[in-house]
């Protein structure tokens, strides 16, 4: 008898063994995928760390030898030739050894000038096997406009004082430096913006100051006024030098020939001449730029503008400017105030501080475009000076005006003589009105219909002074202004000038205040843009306007 083996179970039998190898088959596969995945992953973070540590080395050493080429800019060939406005467009040497990398491939430094001819861009560029980092900076030179308030000297003008310029031109304490010489406080309400002072500041007590302060001169006796922190990052001057930031001296020039010698000359004109801006246009007076014979023919220093009758010149023409304009007024060798351009007898001008003379541009009006007036003696503000469209509004980037003055930029303040007991110091004398010179017996149209005294004066510009400085006419007389002056923008002065003064008796006790407080504060406009010409400081170097790392 023959026993057989179920079916069932010796197909079961069989599908076991099977099902254990296609098991084992997955379990492989399985495993080789995730072995395979962790070799990818493994090679992925390595090449991600590889590329995290190639970006840290590229960014560290093209920031690094971005900032090292900064610092030593103004001592180079290449920022010589940038300080002097020409262009530059080459690579620049970098020193690779020291603090290197072994990721790190290539380092190099470019310096190209901008396609607008005023600022510059000074390229770092780091290379490593998988990243390439740029730094960039875009730079110009230090201008006058970069500091809200600058002057070389502390001492008041000397002109002011009767004295000699050059006995005042030592700091204080210098055997140089008379006697005579006086230093007073700058009588401003606040400072919201850079300052420095060769030689200090003098602040008042009260005064509040919200940007970096900084001096060539760091003495105990720097100030001995203790003017208060804005917002606490603030380096003021007081009774010894806290915190202030020392910076080699800077300087102006002294002529109006080294301002104007990089800059394309729009107009010219010669002997006193009166500029009121209105809009793109300029209506100017100009009595001495007329033709007369004798005249020598200069054909690279024509007197007026091209297309414009001279001869008109001597009682009105009007001038459409292009979008950026550097009027100059140049002195007359023949003649000082004759036919004066605001319509007064030349005597009427003689005895007061700050008379007319013969290279005078007196300027006052609603500007638009950018515009740089530079006159070869004093810039006299006879009415407000601003731009025709509100400096906050979206088309107001652009219109910018410099005003720069071999000598001073003075605030006409005229002053009648002394009445006892009435007016002790002298009244201050109306203008503007019908039948008032400048403006009532002129073409140029006056700012007001009714006769009045310009007692809040508001100038929105980059006011320079090369040999002098900014301040009011007549210090020291007349009657307190209502004021303040508002002055937007930015002061650069030889000497600091008088804008508000203490009249003291024979015991030395204040008995008047006269004059008008001054409210300084910067325009942030000026940081990106620049009117055309303005002086750039000597010893001042570059300004950086961007700075970027990749």
């Amino acid at each position: 008898m023959v026993t057989r083996r179920p079916r069932g179970r010796h197909r079961h039998g069989r599908g076991e063994d099977g099902s254990t190898v296609v098991v084992a088959l997955v379990l492989a596969t399985v495993v080789a995928i995730l072995a395979a995945a962790l070799v990818t992953r493994v090679a992925s973070d390595a090449d991600t760390a590889a590329r995290l540590h190639d970006r840290v080395v590229a960014r560290r050493h093209a920031e690094h030898a971005l900032l090292t080429t900064l610092a030593v800019a103004p001592a180079t060939d290449w920022g010589e030739r940038l300080l002097a406005h020409r262009p530059v467009d080459a690579p620049v040497p970098v020193d690779v050894s020291g603090d290197t990398d072994e990721r790190l491939r290539t380092l190099a430094v470019s310096v190209r000038s901008d396609p607008d001819g005023r600022t510059s861009t000074v390229r770092a560029r780091a290379t490593t096997p998988t990243v390439t980092t740029d730094a960039l900076a875009r730079i110009r030179p230090l201008v006058a406009a970069d500091l809200v308030w600058f002057s070389e000297h502390r001492a008041l003008d000397p002109v002011l004082q009767g004295i000699p310029r050059a006995d005042c031109a030592a700091p204080p304490g210098a055997d140089g430096r008379s006697a005579a010489c006086r230093d007073e406080p700058l009588r401003v309400r606040g400072l919201d913006g850079p300052l420095h002072g060769n030689e200090g500041v003098e602040l008042p007590t009260d005064v509040t100051i919200t940007a970096a302060t900084s001096s060539s001169h760091l003495t105990a006796d720097v100030s001995p006024a203790q003017p208060t922190l804005g917002d606490g990052s603030a380096e003021v001057l007081a009774g010894a030098p806290y915190d202030v930031i020392h910076r080699p001296e800077l300087r102006l020039p002294r002529r109006i020939d080294d301002v104007l010698a990089e800059v394309e000359v729009t107009c010219r004109f010669r002997g006193p001449t009166l500029l009121r801006f209105d809009g793109p246009t300029l209506h100017v007076r100009s009595p001495r730029s007329v033709p007369r014979a004798g005249d020598p023919l200069d054909p690279e220093q024509p007197i007026g503008c091209p297309g414009v009758d001279r001869a008109a010149l001597a009682s009105g023409a009007s001038i459409v400017l292009p979008a950026r304009a550097v009027i100059t007024v140049v002195r007359d060798p023949v003649h000082d105030c004759v036919a004066h351009p605001l319509g007064i007898a030349e005597d009427d001008d003689t005895e007061r501080t700050w008379p007319c003379t013969g290279g005078d541009a007196f300027v006052w009006g609603r500007y638009a475009g950018e515009r740089t007036v530079v006159a070869e003696d004093d810039v006299q503000l006879v009415w407000d000076v601003e731009p025709a469209v509100d400096v906050a509004g979206p088309d107001a980037d652009r219109d910018l005006l410099g005003l720069v003055a071999g000598d001073s930029v003075v605030l006409r303040r005229p002053v009648g003589p002394a009445i006892r007991r009435l007016a002790p110091f002298g009244q201050n004398l109306p203008v503007s009105g019908p039948g008032l010179p400048p403006f009532g017996d002129g073409p140029l149209a006056a700012p007001t219909a009714e006769a009045t005294v310009w007692d809040s004066p508001r100038i929105v510009a980059a006011l320079v002074a090369l040999r002098g400085s900014v301040g009011v006419q007549n210090p020291f007389r007349g009657e307190p202004g209502a004021g303040p002056v508002t002055v937007v923008g930015s002061v650069a002065n030889r000497f600091p000038g008088v804008f508000g003064w203490d009249i003291v008796n024979r015991r030395g006790a204040i008995v008047a205040t006269t004059g008008y407080a001054l409210d300084l504060s910067e325009d942030p406009r000026l940081r990106e843009h620049l009117p055309p010409g303005l002086p750039a400081l000597r010893g001042g170097g570059f300004r950086v306007l961007t700075l970027e790392v990749g």
